[in-house]
């Protein structure tokens, strides 16, 4: 049995001696950045200082809610952010009503983009805050292009994202503890920039798409009698 995170593994109970991991890979020669950073803060109107985002369907597993209440926190004490939401589904206009007037103008929903590269390459910070994910492929845009993560715990986020190294891990449905997060990596650049930059060599290091094919073709072979 072959599978993408030891979570997948464990939650469907496999022996150990009948299983196999191999961590999705990524491929960096494909950020291909069709926008330059002014040229995507001019497309989506956004003036301020601060950029943070989030890359995940509106499903009932993404918790887009959680995103909206931390942001909510945070715009309470400061206005130099603006909070990006890039995709599309069942629960996008009730996460949209969910958000107090005051702060409408702080969000910005995308929809579905073909150039998401070029838009998470403004962020400061990429967040995901599902409720499970296997390797999720957010997280590695996000830590291909330098950005610290936060990261809800569950699934395989934890083989990917090494907590207070490469970003942060924080409790399921914890608005509180994503405010705090957030507003420490926006007050705090040079860990942000350093952060960043460890997970941009995690992804070279341990999650490149040769890693992944020359390990996936190691299988295959093994397997040959």
């Amino acid at each position: 049995v072959l599978s993408n995170s030891n979570a997948g593994l464990l939650s469907f109970h496999v022996p150990k001696n009948k299983s196999r991991v191999i961590h999705n890979g990524f491929d960096m020669t494909r950020l291909n950045l069709k926008k330059s950073k002014p040229a995507i803060r001019s497309q989506f109107n956004i003036v301020t200082d601060k950029i943070v985002g989030m890359t995940a369907s509106f499903s009932n597993m993404k918790d887009y809610f959680t995103f909206v209440k931390a942001a909510e926190m945070i715009l309470k004490c400061r206005k130099d952010i603006t909070f990006l939401a890039i995709g599309s589904g069942p629960d996008l206009e009730q996460v949209k009503n969910s958000i107090s007037l005051e702060y409408i103008h702080f969000f910005r929903f995308l929809g579905v983009q073909k150039d998401v590269d070029s838009i998470v390459n403004v962020f400061d910070i990429g967040i995901l805050s599902s409720f499970t994910e296997g390797i999720s492929n957010s997280i590695m845009e996000y830590m291909a292009l330098s950005k610290p993560v936060i990261a809800t715990v569950g699934g395989g986020t934890k083989e990917l994202v090494l907590d207070n190294e490469t970003g942060f891990i924080i409790e399921q449905q914890n608005a509180e503890q994503l405010a705090d997060k957030i507003t420490f990596l926006l007050d705090h650049p040079c860990e942000s920039k350093i952060m960043g930059e460890k997970g941009k060599r995690r992804i070279e290091d341990y999650f490149s798409i040769t890693k992944m094919v020359n390990e996936t073709l190691q299988l295959y072979k093994s397997q040959i009698k």
